[in-house]
Protein backbone atom coordinates (compact mmCIF):
# COMPACT_ATOMS: atom_id res chain seq x y z
CA UNK A 1 0.00 0.00 0.00
CA UNK A 2 0.96 3.56 -0.62
CA UNK A 3 2.32 5.98 1.70
CA UNK A 4 -0.18 8.93 2.04
CA UNK A 5 0.41 12.53 1.32
CA UNK A 6 -1.28 15.38 1.60
CA UNK A 7 -0.93 18.71 -0.45
CA UNK A 8 -1.78 22.03 0.39
CA UNK A 9 -2.13 24.69 -2.53
CA UNK A 10 -1.46 28.52 -1.05
CA UNK A 11 -3.59 30.86 -3.24
CA UNK A 12 -2.37 34.14 -1.53
CA UNK A 13 -5.06 36.50 -3.38
CA UNK A 14 -7.55 38.39 -1.35
CA UNK A 15 -10.22 40.97 -2.62
CA UNK A 16 -8.52 43.24 0.44
CA UNK A 17 -6.25 42.35 3.52
CA UNK A 18 -8.07 41.90 6.55
CA UNK A 19 -6.82 43.23 9.79
CA UNK A 20 -6.68 40.19 11.99
CA UNK A 21 -4.87 37.73 9.20
CA UNK A 22 -1.44 37.30 9.75
CA UNK A 23 -0.95 34.45 6.82
CA UNK A 24 0.93 35.86 3.48
CA UNK A 25 -1.88 37.50 1.51
CA UNK A 26 -1.94 39.90 -1.56
CA UNK A 27 -4.67 42.22 -2.34
CA UNK A 28 -4.85 44.93 -5.55
CA UNK A 29 -2.51 42.28 -7.07
CA UNK A 30 -5.41 40.49 -9.42
CA UNK A 31 -3.16 41.15 -12.48
CA UNK A 32 -0.69 38.56 -10.97
CA UNK A 33 -2.60 35.63 -10.54
CA UNK A 34 -1.99 34.09 -14.17
CA UNK A 35 1.91 34.42 -13.54
CA UNK A 36 1.10 32.87 -10.20
CA UNK A 37 -1.19 30.01 -11.96
CA UNK A 38 1.62 29.07 -14.32
CA UNK A 39 4.17 29.54 -11.95
CA UNK A 40 2.37 26.78 -9.72
CA UNK A 41 1.96 24.76 -12.75
CA UNK A 42 4.99 24.89 -13.27
CA UNK A 43 5.98 23.54 -9.68
CA UNK A 44 3.59 20.97 -9.88
CA UNK A 45 5.52 19.12 -12.73
CA UNK A 46 8.80 19.68 -11.10
CA UNK A 47 8.01 18.04 -7.46
CA UNK A 48 5.30 15.74 -8.96
CA UNK A 49 7.90 12.59 -9.86
CA UNK A 50 9.16 12.96 -5.92
CA UNK A 51 5.72 11.78 -5.35
CA UNK A 52 5.60 8.54 -7.01
CA UNK A 53 5.43 6.69 -4.40
CA UNK A 54 2.49 7.58 -2.46
CA UNK A 55 -1.09 8.51 -2.75
CA UNK A 56 -1.98 11.80 -2.54
CA UNK A 57 -5.65 11.17 -0.06
CA UNK A 58 -6.16 15.30 0.70
CA UNK A 59 -5.74 17.98 -0.99
CA UNK A 60 -6.19 21.99 0.61
CA UNK A 61 -6.09 24.90 -1.53
CA UNK A 62 -5.94 27.22 1.27
CA UNK A 63 -5.05 31.10 1.59
CA UNK A 64 -5.33 34.14 1.04
CA UNK A 65 -8.91 33.40 -0.48
CA UNK A 66 -8.75 30.88 -2.85
CA UNK A 67 -12.45 31.71 -4.50
CA UNK A 68 -11.18 34.86 -5.29
CA UNK A 69 -8.84 33.57 -7.27
CA UNK A 70 -11.51 32.07 -9.52
CA UNK A 71 -13.06 29.03 -10.17
CA UNK A 72 -11.36 28.43 -13.49
CA UNK A 73 -7.65 28.33 -11.89
CA UNK A 74 -9.05 26.08 -9.50
CA UNK A 75 -10.07 23.53 -11.35
CA UNK A 76 -7.07 23.64 -13.96
CA UNK A 77 -5.07 23.31 -10.53
CA UNK A 78 -7.15 20.30 -9.52
CA UNK A 79 -6.92 18.38 -13.09
CA UNK A 80 -3.01 19.40 -12.92
CA UNK A 81 -2.94 17.58 -9.16
CA UNK A 82 -4.79 14.42 -10.77
CA UNK A 83 -2.73 13.85 -13.80
CA UNK A 84 0.48 14.25 -11.93
CA UNK A 85 -0.18 12.67 -8.38
CA UNK A 86 -1.70 9.73 -7.84
CA UNK A 87 -4.58 10.68 -5.76
CA UNK A 88 -6.68 8.89 -3.83
CA UNK A 89 -10.54 7.69 -5.15
CA UNK A 90 -11.93 9.14 -1.96
CA UNK A 91 -9.34 12.00 -1.44
CA UNK A 92 -10.97 14.81 0.37
CA UNK A 93 -10.36 18.19 -1.49
CA UNK A 94 -11.00 21.45 0.60
CA UNK A 95 -10.80 24.56 -0.84
CA UNK A 96 -11.46 28.27 1.45
CA UNK A 97 -14.49 30.22 0.31
CA UNK A 98 -15.43 34.02 1.30
CA UNK A 99 -19.25 34.03 1.29
CA UNK A 100 -18.50 37.26 -0.96
CA UNK A 101 -16.38 35.46 -3.53
CA UNK A 102 -18.86 32.37 -4.24
CA UNK A 103 -21.99 31.59 -5.61
CA UNK A 104 -24.01 28.76 -6.36
CA UNK A 105 -22.52 28.62 -9.95
CA UNK A 106 -19.43 28.56 -8.99
CA UNK A 107 -19.34 25.91 -6.25
CA UNK A 108 -21.47 23.70 -8.51
CA UNK A 109 -18.81 23.98 -11.59
CA UNK A 110 -15.56 23.29 -8.47
CA UNK A 111 -18.07 20.56 -7.03
CA UNK A 112 -18.39 18.51 -10.66
CA UNK A 113 -14.59 19.31 -10.67
CA UNK A 114 -13.91 16.80 -7.96
CA UNK A 115 -13.55 19.71 -4.48
CA UNK A 116 -15.69 17.83 -2.21
CA UNK A 117 -15.13 20.23 0.97
CA UNK A 118 -15.28 24.03 1.38
CA UNK A 119 -14.13 25.76 4.26
CA UNK A 120 -16.42 28.64 4.57
CA UNK A 121 -15.01 32.08 5.92
CA UNK A 122 -17.12 33.10 8.92
CA UNK A 123 -14.19 35.63 10.03
CA UNK A 124 -17.15 37.91 11.25
CA UNK A 125 -18.23 35.73 14.23
CA UNK A 126 -15.79 36.49 16.91
CA UNK A 127 -16.36 40.26 16.46
CA UNK A 128 -19.72 39.84 15.85
CA UNK A 129 -20.61 37.62 19.06
CA UNK A 130 -18.09 40.38 21.33
CA UNK A 131 -20.03 43.50 19.61
CA UNK A 132 -16.91 44.66 18.57
CA UNK A 133 -16.33 46.76 15.42
CA UNK A 134 -15.49 45.20 12.44
CA UNK A 135 -12.55 46.45 10.49
CA UNK A 136 -13.11 48.95 7.68
CA UNK A 137 -11.08 46.53 5.48
CA UNK A 138 -13.31 44.00 6.55
CA UNK A 139 -15.18 42.10 3.15
CA UNK A 140 -18.40 42.87 5.17
CA UNK A 141 -18.12 46.14 6.03
CA UNK A 142 -17.00 47.05 1.94
CA UNK A 143 -19.17 44.88 0.14
CA UNK A 144 -21.91 46.58 2.43
CA UNK A 145 -23.87 43.49 0.75
CA UNK A 146 -25.65 42.94 4.50
CA UNK A 147 -23.40 39.61 5.27
CA UNK A 148 -25.12 38.10 8.15
CA UNK A 149 -24.01 34.82 10.22
CA UNK A 150 -27.58 33.23 9.67
CA UNK A 151 -27.12 33.45 6.36
CA UNK A 152 -23.93 32.25 5.72
CA UNK A 153 -24.99 29.45 8.32
CA UNK A 154 -28.25 28.60 6.14
CA UNK A 155 -25.92 28.64 2.93
CA UNK A 156 -23.15 26.27 4.56
CA UNK A 157 -26.43 23.70 5.59
CA UNK A 158 -28.14 23.99 2.20
CA UNK A 159 -24.68 23.06 0.13
CA UNK A 160 -24.60 19.96 2.94
CA UNK A 161 -28.29 18.89 2.76
CA UNK A 162 -28.45 18.89 -1.33
CA UNK A 163 -25.07 16.88 -1.02
CA UNK A 164 -23.26 19.42 -3.17
CA UNK A 165 -20.06 19.02 -0.98
CA UNK A 166 -19.38 16.24 1.51
CA UNK A 167 -18.14 18.75 4.24
CA UNK A 168 -18.65 22.19 4.88
CA UNK A 169 -16.27 23.15 7.43
CA UNK A 170 -16.96 26.99 9.16
CA UNK A 171 -13.74 28.64 9.22
CA UNK A 172 -12.93 31.69 11.44
CA UNK A 173 -12.96 31.97 15.32
CA UNK A 174 -15.05 30.27 17.89
CA UNK A 175 -15.57 31.84 20.83
CA UNK A 176 -14.25 30.17 24.22
CA UNK A 177 -17.12 27.74 25.31
CA UNK A 178 -19.94 28.22 22.47
CA UNK A 179 -20.94 25.20 21.12
CA UNK A 180 -19.70 23.97 17.96
CA UNK A 181 -21.89 21.05 15.95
Amino acid sequence: MAEKLGLYIHIPFCRSKCDYCDFYSLSGRETRMDDYQKALLVHMGETAPQARSYSVDTVYFGGGTPSFYGEKRLRALLKSIGKRFELAKDAEITVECNPDSVDKQMLTQLRRAGFNRISLGVHVRLSVVAGEALPPNHPVVQGGAGLHLEAVAAQMLRLQRKGLFHSVLPAGHILAGEAVD
